[in-house]
């Protein structure tokens, strides 16, 4: 069924939220002020999927990436820098009062710098049994196929490719992968999860791509398949081996690995800082 909402406000995770009296409604990729055309998402009461943007906001920019709003990596593209910011901070700040604390917030430090060091793309077969590897479709166990994501740092120049190529080695398996990349300082250092044992003819396909593609650490499960040389990542004045993020790492833990570089270091800058309370919130890319 068709409906047209008025979104009053953005929640927490970026969706436009619209006030109704059966209660509010979530819409992602919508803005406040916006009147939209909307219909329902099956097995999601509270949610609606937008048809369109009747009345749009000002404050609606173009997004930098085509897949936005298909591929469910990123909410609010489409949300003018000032208001993303405004809307980042406000986050803290209302945490804050629900907490009943009383705490001074700076301005967002915006550490969007070159992109993302980390992603992991998934590999899945679709629809007709076609091989898609990209990212997951919001709220949804399908995979988007991306050619390029403009949030991923220049060190990630190449990862589509390689896990597109490592997912085309293993296409026999049947078996959904899910393909971590991370950038370092001395290459692509990949992981290949969910393969299931390989036979020895695969895992020489798997080292063949590693030497073709000049990876720095090919591994599948954490077990080595083939090193050229070893993957190094700079932490401060550190320079330290890249090491795997364990499968049952806690948010903290993750949001470190997949942290931009500015982001980083403003994080161990607040870290060593005597008077936390001065440190701005890094900001990750929308």
């Amino acid at each position: 069924m068709v409906e047209r909402l008025s979104i009053a406000r953005l929640g927490s995770r970026g969706d436009g939220v619209a006030d109704t009296p059966a209660g509010a409604l979530y819409v992602p990729y919508t803005l406040p002020g916006e009147t939209a055309e909307v219909d329902q998402w099956p097995g999601h009461p509270d949610r609606r999927h937008l048809i369109k943007v009747d009345s749009a906001s000002p404050d609606r920019i173009t997004p930098i990436c085509p897949h936005f709003g298909t591929c469910g990596g990123c909410a609010l593209q489409h949300l003018a820098r000032a208001r993303y910011r405004d809307w980042k901070r406000a986050l803290v700040t209302e945490a804050l009062a629900k907490a009943g604390l009383d705490a001074p917030v700076d301005d967002l430090i915006d550490a969007h710098g070159d992109g993302r060091r980390r992603a992991v793309f998934h590999a899945r077969r679709g629809t007709h049994d076609v091989l898609e590897v990209g990212f997951a479709a919001l709220k949804a166990h399908r995979v988007v196929a991306i050619d390029r994501c403009p949030i991923l740092a220049p060190g990630l120049d190449g990862a589509i490719e390689t896990a597109w190529a490592i997912a085309e080695a293993l296409a026999g398996t049947r078996k959904p992968l899910d393909i971590q990349v991370t950038a370092t300082e001395t290459g692509l250092d990949v992981d290949v999860r969910g393969s299931g044992p390989l036979t020895a003819a695969r895992v020489g396909e798997l080292a063949a791509i590693a030497d073709r593609r000049r990876l720095a650490r090919l591994t599948r499960h954490g077990e080595m398949v083939a090193q050229r040389t070893k993957p190094m990542l700079r932490i401060g004045r550190l320079r330290v081996p890249s090491c795997r993020q364990p499968p049952q790492a806690k948010p903290s833990w993750r949001g470190w690995w997949r942290r931009t570089a500015p982001g980083r270091e403003q994080w161990l800058t607040c870290s060593a800082a005597s008077d936390r309370s001065r440190c701005g919130s890094p900001n990750a890319p929308a």
